[in-house]
């Protein structure tokens, strides 16, 4: 009785031990499965990576070298705006105006030039500027325009009568006692004179303008009574109604 029950006992503490160590190399195994896979999976992401990274880089550059579709149709603009170009003579501010540009690849140069007759051959005052220049992008403005940035790199205003140059004295904050002499160009790069439609080069550096070349006559955008087109959100809605002929 005693040997069965000894039996007996045994057997359980030897099923309780064996089933123990059953579930024990049970979890072993998976946790070994499991981070064996855990080890191919970050093994796969590893290899994965560096093709992912070429293959972005490669869509990048793919990307790069797409031609802008509106890049002949810019450069044959640009390459037609340079040379020398005048408008006609136009009443302005109670006188009358001349524009002149002389347009180079990277540069524009700009006389403005104001008379006291209709004729625009006594000349009054002259305001030069120049600068860079570029074009951007289409502008909805219209078909064959573009949208374009002028820069202000230098601007002067010279008189020529002497009350021309007492008119310009009376301006601020360009002006002042003696500021003006008759023939003797004055910068106005760095204060502007705002009394002329010539703004502070540190508010207003370039403007942003619109341009085209529509049956040989170079138009701009039609400038606001203020003149100011120091921002892009400033820029012409349509362009100027007399265009500049090619001297």
């Amino acid at each position: 009785m005693k040997s069965t029950l000894f039996c007996v006992v045994i057997g359980l503490v030897f099923a309780g031990c064996n089933a123990k160590h059953t579930a024990e190399v049970t979890k072993k195994d998976t946790t070994a499965a499991s981070s064996s896979e855990g080890t191919k999976t970050q093994a796969k992401k590893a290899a994965e990576a560096p093709k992912a990274d070429k293959e972005q880089k490669a869509a990048v550059a793919d990307k790069a070298k797409k031609p802008d579709p509106n890049a002949d149709a810019k450069a044959s603009l640009a390459k037609s705006m340079v040379g020398q170009w005048q408008s006609a003579c136009f009443p302005a501010n109670g006188s009358f105006a001349q524009l002149s540009f002389d347009v180079k690849a990277e540069q524009w140069h700009l006389d403005y030039k104001s008379f006291s007759d209709k004729e625009c051959k006594n000349v009054t005052t002259t305001a030069k500027i120049s600068g860079p220049w570029k074009l951007t992008q289409p502008s909805k403005v219209g078909e064959g325009v573009y949208e374009a940035e002028f820069g202000f790199a230098q601007r002067t205003i010279t008189a020529h009568v002497d009350g021309a140059a007492k008119f310009l004295a009376g301006l601020k904050p360009c002006g002042g006692e003696g500021a003006f002499e008759v023939g003797k160009a004055k910068s106005i790069q760095v204060e502007g004179c705002p009394g002329l439609g010539m703004y502070p080069a540190a508010k207003c550096g370039t403007d942003f303008d619109i341009a085209a070349v529509k049956n040989g006559q170079l138009f701009f955008g039609e400038r606001p009574k203020d003149n100011n087109m120091c921002s892009a959100d400033k820029r012409p809605t349509k362009l100027m109604q007399y265009g500049l002929k090619r001297i």
